[in-house]
Protein backbone atom coordinates (compact mmCIF):
# COMPACT_ATOMS: atom_id res chain seq x y z
CA UNK A 1 0.00 0.00 0.00
CA UNK A 2 1.22 3.35 -0.20
CA UNK A 3 3.09 4.61 2.47
CA UNK A 4 1.88 8.35 1.48
CA UNK A 5 -1.96 7.35 2.19
CA UNK A 6 -3.37 9.69 5.29
CA UNK A 7 -4.36 6.37 6.86
CA UNK A 8 -1.28 3.91 5.90
CA UNK A 9 0.72 6.80 7.97
CA UNK A 10 -1.77 6.67 10.99
CA UNK A 11 -1.53 3.13 11.40
CA UNK A 12 2.83 2.57 11.36
CA UNK A 13 2.67 5.30 13.55
CA UNK A 14 -0.04 4.04 15.91
CA UNK A 15 1.72 0.43 15.70
CA UNK A 16 5.89 2.06 16.37
CA UNK A 17 3.93 4.25 19.49
CA UNK A 18 2.79 0.30 20.48
CA UNK A 19 6.44 -0.68 19.95
CA UNK A 20 6.26 -2.56 16.29
CA UNK A 21 9.19 -1.90 14.15
CA UNK A 22 6.26 -0.78 11.53
CA UNK A 23 6.74 0.89 8.10
CA UNK A 24 5.01 0.96 5.19
CA UNK A 25 6.54 0.38 1.32
CA UNK A 26 5.17 0.79 -1.85
CA UNK A 27 5.71 -2.53 -3.98
CA UNK A 28 4.14 -3.77 -7.46
CA UNK A 29 1.90 -6.28 -7.20
CA UNK A 30 2.67 -7.23 -10.96
CA UNK A 31 5.94 -8.57 -10.36
CA UNK A 32 4.66 -9.64 -6.97
CA UNK A 33 7.23 -7.63 -5.55
CA UNK A 34 5.20 -7.55 -2.11
CA UNK A 35 6.12 -11.05 -1.71
CA UNK A 36 9.61 -10.48 -1.37
CA UNK A 37 8.91 -7.73 1.38
CA UNK A 38 6.15 -10.02 3.31
CA UNK A 39 9.16 -12.68 3.60
CA UNK A 40 10.76 -10.24 5.75
CA UNK A 41 8.24 -9.51 7.89
CA UNK A 42 6.28 -11.01 10.52
CA UNK A 43 2.67 -9.32 9.70
CA UNK A 44 1.71 -7.44 6.76
CA UNK A 45 -1.53 -5.30 6.12
CA UNK A 46 -2.63 -6.34 2.61
CA UNK A 47 -4.32 -4.37 0.11
CA UNK A 48 -6.16 -6.51 -2.75
CA UNK A 49 -2.59 -7.88 -4.37
CA UNK A 50 -3.33 -11.63 -4.80
CA UNK A 51 -1.99 -13.85 -2.15
CA UNK A 52 -2.26 -17.20 -3.92
CA UNK A 53 -0.87 -20.70 -3.18
CA UNK A 54 2.38 -19.72 -4.91
CA UNK A 55 2.92 -16.34 -2.72
CA UNK A 56 1.52 -17.64 0.78
CA UNK A 57 4.48 -20.55 0.25
CA UNK A 58 7.35 -18.22 -0.01
CA UNK A 59 6.71 -16.54 3.31
CA UNK A 60 5.54 -19.34 4.65
CA UNK A 61 8.31 -19.88 7.30
CA UNK A 62 8.25 -16.36 8.85
CA UNK A 63 5.30 -14.72 8.38
CA UNK A 64 2.99 -14.92 11.51
CA UNK A 65 -0.34 -12.75 10.20
CA UNK A 66 -1.74 -11.83 7.31
CA UNK A 67 -4.35 -8.57 8.22
CA UNK A 68 -6.83 -8.02 5.08
CA UNK A 69 -7.67 -4.40 5.03
CA UNK A 70 -11.09 -4.17 4.45
CA UNK A 71 -14.27 -6.90 4.78
CA UNK A 72 -13.36 -9.19 1.52
CA UNK A 73 -11.12 -11.88 1.44
CA UNK A 74 -11.27 -13.40 -1.61
CA UNK A 75 -8.00 -12.40 -2.85
CA UNK A 76 -6.08 -14.60 -0.52
CA UNK A 77 -6.27 -18.52 -1.09
CA UNK A 78 -7.83 -19.24 2.74
CA UNK A 79 -6.89 -22.85 2.19
CA UNK A 80 -3.17 -22.48 1.99
CA UNK A 81 -2.89 -20.05 4.21
CA UNK A 82 -4.47 -22.56 6.69
CA UNK A 83 -2.15 -25.84 5.58
CA UNK A 84 0.55 -23.17 6.07
CA UNK A 85 -0.27 -22.17 9.82
CA UNK A 86 -0.44 -18.54 8.78
CA UNK A 87 -3.81 -16.89 10.56
CA UNK A 88 -6.03 -14.42 8.06
CA UNK A 89 -7.57 -11.27 9.74
CA UNK A 90 -9.97 -9.34 7.68
CA UNK A 91 -11.59 -5.69 9.03
CA UNK A 92 -15.34 -7.01 8.96
CA UNK A 93 -18.15 -4.58 9.95
CA UNK A 94 -16.37 -1.15 9.81
CA UNK A 95 -17.68 0.00 6.45
CA UNK A 96 -21.24 -1.85 6.22
CA UNK A 97 -22.91 1.34 6.62
CA UNK A 98 -21.27 3.51 4.29
CA UNK A 99 -21.75 -0.06 1.68
CA UNK A 100 -25.26 -0.21 2.70
CA UNK A 101 -25.67 3.85 1.52
CA UNK A 102 -24.17 3.14 -1.86
CA UNK A 103 -26.85 0.05 -2.33
CA UNK A 104 -30.01 2.22 -1.16
CA UNK A 105 -28.49 5.05 -3.74
CA UNK A 106 -28.27 2.56 -6.31
CA UNK A 107 -31.74 1.44 -6.01
CA UNK A 108 -32.81 5.00 -5.89
CA UNK A 109 -30.95 5.61 -8.91
CA UNK A 110 -32.23 2.83 -11.16
CA UNK A 111 -35.61 3.13 -9.75
CA UNK A 112 -35.88 7.22 -10.51
CA UNK A 113 -33.12 7.55 -13.10
CA UNK A 114 -31.48 10.28 -10.98
CA UNK A 115 -27.53 10.39 -12.20
CA UNK A 116 -29.38 9.77 -16.17
CA UNK A 117 -31.27 13.24 -15.28
CA UNK A 118 -28.51 14.72 -14.26
CA UNK A 119 -26.72 13.86 -17.34
CA UNK A 120 -29.74 15.24 -19.66
CA UNK A 121 -29.71 18.48 -17.98
CA UNK A 122 -26.03 19.42 -18.63
CA UNK A 123 -25.92 18.02 -22.33
CA UNK A 124 -28.56 20.61 -22.67
CA UNK A 125 -31.24 18.83 -24.40
CA UNK A 126 -34.04 19.79 -22.69
CA UNK A 127 -35.61 18.41 -19.80
CA UNK A 128 -37.11 15.09 -21.14
CA UNK A 129 -38.70 13.08 -18.07
CA UNK A 130 -38.39 9.39 -17.01
CA UNK A 131 -41.12 8.08 -15.32
CA UNK A 132 -40.19 6.04 -12.21
CA UNK A 133 -41.57 3.66 -9.61
CA UNK A 134 -41.43 4.72 -6.22
CA UNK A 135 -39.69 2.85 -3.62
CA UNK A 136 -42.38 2.76 -0.89
CA UNK A 137 -44.16 -0.24 -1.17
CA UNK A 138 -41.72 -2.13 -3.63
CA UNK A 139 -40.80 -5.31 -2.82
CA UNK A 140 -36.64 -5.08 -1.85
CA UNK A 141 -34.89 -8.31 -1.48
CA UNK A 142 -31.60 -8.92 0.23
CA UNK A 143 -29.72 -11.72 -0.58
CA UNK A 144 -27.13 -11.94 2.26
CA UNK A 145 -27.83 -10.74 5.76
CA UNK A 146 -24.75 -9.67 7.31
CA UNK A 147 -23.28 -6.20 8.56
CA UNK A 148 -24.48 -4.67 5.47
CA UNK A 149 -27.65 -6.24 4.49
CA UNK A 150 -28.68 -5.79 8.03
CA UNK A 151 -27.97 -1.91 7.61
CA UNK A 152 -29.42 -1.70 4.04
CA UNK A 153 -32.57 -3.48 6.14
CA UNK A 154 -32.48 -0.46 8.78
CA UNK A 155 -32.70 1.74 5.94
CA UNK A 156 -35.10 0.88 4.12
CA UNK A 157 -37.68 0.68 7.28
CA UNK A 158 -37.97 4.10 6.53
CA UNK A 159 -39.18 3.90 2.99
CA UNK A 160 -42.18 0.84 4.39
CA UNK A 161 -40.62 -0.88 1.47
CA UNK A 162 -41.70 -4.31 1.82
CA UNK A 163 -38.11 -6.50 2.31
CA UNK A 164 -37.23 -10.02 2.02
CA UNK A 165 -33.88 -11.04 2.75
CA UNK A 166 -32.24 -14.37 2.23
CA UNK A 167 -29.13 -15.79 3.71
CA UNK A 168 -28.45 -19.79 4.15
CA UNK A 169 -25.54 -19.15 6.44
CA UNK A 170 -27.10 -17.04 9.20
CA UNK A 171 -29.73 -17.34 11.48
CA UNK A 172 -32.66 -15.23 10.53
CA UNK A 173 -35.60 -13.59 12.88
CA UNK A 174 -38.53 -14.41 11.32
CA UNK A 175 -40.59 -12.62 14.39
CA UNK A 176 -39.48 -8.96 13.16
CA UNK A 177 -43.19 -8.29 11.32
CA UNK A 178 -40.94 -5.79 8.81
CA UNK A 179 -39.13 -8.65 7.28
CA UNK A 180 -39.84 -11.82 5.09
CA UNK A 181 -37.44 -14.39 5.34
CA UNK A 182 -37.74 -16.23 1.61
CA UNK A 183 -37.32 -20.14 1.68
CA UNK A 184 -34.83 -19.95 -1.34
CA UNK A 185 -32.99 -17.12 -3.75
CA UNK A 186 -35.39 -18.46 -6.55
CA UNK A 187 -38.06 -16.67 -4.58
CA UNK A 188 -36.60 -13.20 -4.61
CA UNK A 189 -35.76 -12.75 -7.60
CA UNK A 190 -39.29 -13.94 -8.88
CA UNK A 191 -40.76 -11.77 -6.36
CA UNK A 192 -38.80 -8.63 -5.67
CA UNK A 193 -38.71 -5.38 -7.35
CA UNK A 194 -34.98 -4.48 -6.53
CA UNK A 195 -32.67 -7.55 -5.64
CA UNK A 196 -29.38 -6.13 -3.53
CA UNK A 197 -26.56 -8.61 -3.16
CA UNK A 198 -24.69 -8.75 -0.23
CA UNK A 199 -22.51 -12.16 -0.69
CA UNK A 200 -19.25 -12.85 -0.71
CA UNK A 201 -16.92 -14.36 -3.53
CA UNK A 202 -16.09 -18.05 -2.92
CA UNK A 203 -15.63 -20.91 -5.53
CA UNK A 204 -19.60 -21.66 -4.79
CA UNK A 205 -20.52 -18.28 -5.78
CA UNK A 206 -19.05 -17.65 -8.95
CA UNK A 207 -20.98 -16.53 -11.41
CA UNK A 208 -23.72 -17.24 -9.47
CA UNK A 209 -26.19 -15.04 -10.70
CA UNK A 210 -26.79 -15.67 -14.27
CA UNK A 211 -29.24 -16.12 -16.91
CA UNK A 212 -31.54 -18.66 -14.64
CA UNK A 213 -31.65 -16.04 -12.05
CA UNK A 214 -32.35 -13.48 -14.44
CA UNK A 215 -35.01 -15.13 -16.12
CA UNK A 216 -37.08 -15.53 -12.80
CA UNK A 217 -36.84 -11.51 -12.19
CA UNK A 218 -40.04 -9.50 -13.03
CA UNK A 219 -39.49 -7.24 -16.51
CA UNK A 220 -38.79 -3.85 -14.42
CA UNK A 221 -36.95 -5.48 -11.84
CA UNK A 222 -33.46 -4.36 -10.67
CA UNK A 223 -30.32 -5.76 -9.88
CA UNK A 224 -27.88 -4.03 -7.15
CA UNK A 225 -24.29 -5.50 -6.54
CA UNK A 226 -21.68 -4.08 -3.92
CA UNK A 227 -20.21 -6.78 -2.96
CA UNK A 228 -17.92 -8.30 -5.59
CA UNK A 229 -18.25 -8.43 -9.19
CA UNK A 230 -17.14 -12.39 -9.38
CA UNK A 231 -20.49 -13.47 -8.01
CA UNK A 232 -22.51 -12.27 -11.53
CA UNK A 233 -21.72 -13.69 -15.05
CA UNK A 234 -21.39 -10.71 -17.00
CA UNK A 235 -22.26 -11.91 -20.05
CA UNK A 236 -25.48 -13.44 -18.96
CA UNK A 237 -26.50 -9.87 -17.04
CA UNK A 238 -25.27 -7.90 -20.49
CA UNK A 239 -28.00 -10.01 -22.57
CA UNK A 240 -30.59 -9.39 -19.86
CA UNK A 241 -30.27 -5.64 -20.00
CA UNK A 242 -30.04 -5.25 -23.79
CA UNK A 243 -32.86 -7.21 -24.18
CA UNK A 244 -34.90 -5.54 -21.66
CA UNK A 245 -35.36 -8.68 -19.96
CA UNK A 246 -34.91 -6.88 -16.76
CA UNK A 247 -35.32 -3.20 -15.62
CA UNK A 248 -31.80 -2.39 -15.11
CA UNK A 249 -28.71 -2.90 -12.47
CA UNK A 250 -26.55 -0.80 -10.37
CA UNK A 251 -23.20 -2.10 -9.72
CA UNK A 252 -20.38 -1.06 -7.87
CA UNK A 253 -18.01 -3.61 -8.66
CA UNK A 254 -17.27 -5.56 -11.85
CA UNK A 255 -15.16 -8.31 -12.44
CA UNK A 256 -12.58 -6.02 -14.18
CA UNK A 257 -11.14 -3.39 -11.69
CA UNK A 258 -10.23 -0.70 -12.17
CA UNK A 259 -13.18 0.16 -14.30
CA UNK A 260 -11.97 0.90 -18.30
CA UNK A 261 -14.32 3.32 -20.45
CA UNK A 262 -14.50 0.76 -22.74
CA UNK A 263 -16.38 -1.53 -20.27
CA UNK A 264 -19.47 -2.33 -22.39
CA UNK A 265 -21.84 -1.84 -19.61
CA UNK A 266 -21.01 1.71 -19.94
CA UNK A 267 -22.70 1.51 -23.64
CA UNK A 268 -26.36 0.88 -21.90
CA UNK A 269 -28.84 3.12 -20.72
CA UNK A 270 -30.23 1.00 -17.93
CA UNK A 271 -26.64 0.56 -16.27
CA UNK A 272 -25.50 2.12 -14.03
CA UNK A 273 -21.66 2.08 -12.58
CA UNK A 274 -19.80 3.35 -9.84
CA UNK A 275 -15.89 2.49 -9.45
CA UNK A 276 -15.99 0.21 -6.10
CA UNK A 277 -16.53 3.41 -4.02
CA UNK A 278 -18.76 1.71 -1.55
CA UNK A 279 -16.97 1.68 1.14
CA UNK A 280 -15.11 4.77 0.70
CA UNK A 281 -16.27 7.05 3.65
CA UNK A 282 -13.85 8.90 6.16
CA UNK A 283 -15.86 7.51 8.98
CA UNK A 284 -15.48 3.99 7.91
CA UNK A 285 -11.45 4.58 7.36
CA UNK A 286 -11.30 5.74 11.03
CA UNK A 287 -13.04 2.33 12.18
CA UNK A 288 -10.93 0.45 9.67
CA UNK A 289 -7.92 1.96 11.15
CA UNK A 290 -8.67 0.92 14.45
CA UNK A 291 -9.47 -2.83 13.84
CA UNK A 292 -6.51 -2.68 12.02
CA UNK A 293 -4.61 -1.51 14.76
CA UNK A 294 -6.08 -3.49 17.50
CA UNK A 295 -5.62 -6.77 15.49
CA UNK A 296 -1.71 -6.38 15.27
CA UNK A 297 -1.49 -5.74 19.23
CA UNK A 298 -4.13 -8.74 19.71
CA UNK A 299 -2.88 -10.77 18.09
CA UNK A 300 1.08 -10.11 18.52
CA UNK A 301 0.10 -10.09 22.93
CA UNK A 302 -0.76 -13.17 22.57
CA UNK A 303 -4.61 -13.05 22.30
CA UNK A 304 -7.13 -14.46 19.58
CA UNK A 305 -8.99 -11.79 17.57
CA UNK A 306 -12.39 -11.84 17.30
CA UNK A 307 -11.89 -11.20 13.52
CA UNK A 308 -9.92 -14.21 12.68
CA UNK A 309 -11.02 -15.75 9.35
CA UNK A 310 -9.50 -19.65 9.28
CA UNK A 311 -10.05 -20.09 12.63
CA UNK A 312 -9.03 -24.09 11.62
CA UNK A 313 -5.10 -22.16 11.81
CA UNK A 314 -5.70 -22.52 15.59
CA UNK A 315 -5.35 -26.17 15.40
CA UNK A 316 -1.62 -25.85 13.74
CA UNK A 317 -0.90 -23.07 15.53
CA UNK A 318 -1.49 -24.86 19.35
CA UNK A 319 0.00 -28.41 18.32
CA UNK A 320 3.23 -26.66 16.99
CA UNK A 321 3.91 -24.85 19.76
CA UNK A 322 6.08 -25.80 22.76
CA UNK A 323 4.90 -27.97 25.56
Amino acid sequence: MDPQRSDIQYIVKRLQESGFDAYGKLVSAKDRAYVEEASKVDGILAGLEPWDREALEKVRKNLGILVRKGAGYDSVDIQAATEFGIPVMNLPGVNAVAVAEIALLHILNCSRRFSWSMKTCLSGSGAPRYYGRELDGAWVGIVGYGNIGRQLARMLFGFHAKIMVYDPYCSLDSQDRRITVADSMEQVFAQCDYISLHIPLVPETEKKINKEYFSLMKENACLINTSRGGIIDEADLLDALKSRRIGAAGLDVIQEEPLSPSNPFLQLDNAFLTPHIAGDTLDARERQNELAISTFQEFFAGKIPENLVNRQVLCSLFSSSPT
